[in-house]
């Protein structure tokens, strides 16, 4: 994701240490209803309370699609008032994103929980979410992010998508920087927009990428783990 990723088992090791601590975090947010969802945005309300769901990705070359990059900008924001695993796999479903869904056990850590789009919808792609779990608790957000294709507009449209869709972010950002955006939001998650880079493409051990994705914005949110701001 960055230059300087942690693997991701020491991530999972320090989930484990900090679970409690999330859980304090998790009761300061409010549950948000699928009806708030739509009257706390300035558009129409989401396609998949409304009506079909949207296009699907094509093999036409990609450009921001701006209703579908807010639709799944709309589901990020779900996830982290509600932080359900099951209904952010509902949702991907009714927009026929095909979600695939891996679980991987570890005995002394716990359970992380992966969820890919096989059919994702036109003018995005590559989501990815990360859930983790102990025995006998619930799921909670750890990572979740789609990206929008290259284009002179796509950082400020991300930008723009996220502001509309956390209303209720910080005046001003943790970081701002050429090509990044980083609020921290409730002391819980931090929510950002990044322009992938060549080392970003490189690096990255979850997407295969080609020279000319350069440039492509990944929008996200993801658990706040304390001493761990360097990686951004």
């Amino acid at each position: 994701m960055h230059k300087s990723r942690i693997p991701l088992l020491v991530v999972t090791i320090v989930l484990f240490l900090t679970v409690a601590w999330l859980k304090n975090k998790q009761q300061e947010l409010q549950p948000t209803t699928e009806s708030e969802l739509t009257t706390n945005s300035t558009h129409s309300p989401l396609p998949f309370l409304t009506g079909p769901p949207l296009t699907t990705t094509s093999t036409t070359t990609p450009t921001v699609n701006l209703q579908n990059s807010r639709y799944m900008t709309q589901i990020l924001r779900h996830s982290v008032y509600k932080s359900s695993l099951k209904k952010t796999i509902d949702l991907l479903q009714k927009a026929k994103t095909t979600p695939l869904y891996l679980k991987e056990d570890n005995p002394f850590t716990g359970t992380l929980h992966l969820i890919k789009t096989e059919s994702p919808l036109k003018g995005t792609r590559h989501f990815h979410a990360q859930f983790f779990s102990q025995k006998k608790t619930t799921p909670f957000l750890q990572h979740m992010s789609f990206e929008i294709p290259p284009g002179k507009n796509s950082f400020p449209t991300a930008v723009r998508l996220l502001k509309e869709s956390f209303q209720d972010l910080p005046a001003h950002p943790e970081i701002q920087k050429d090509g990044f955006i980083m609020w921290r939001w409730k002391g819980a998650y931090n929510i950002w927009a990044l322009r992938l880079t060549k080392d970003h493409l490189q690096s990255d051990p979850f997407n295969a990428y080609e020279a000319n994705d350069e440039g492509s914005v990944r929008i996200a949110v993801e658990l706040d783990i304390p001493h761990n701001h360097a990686s951004y």
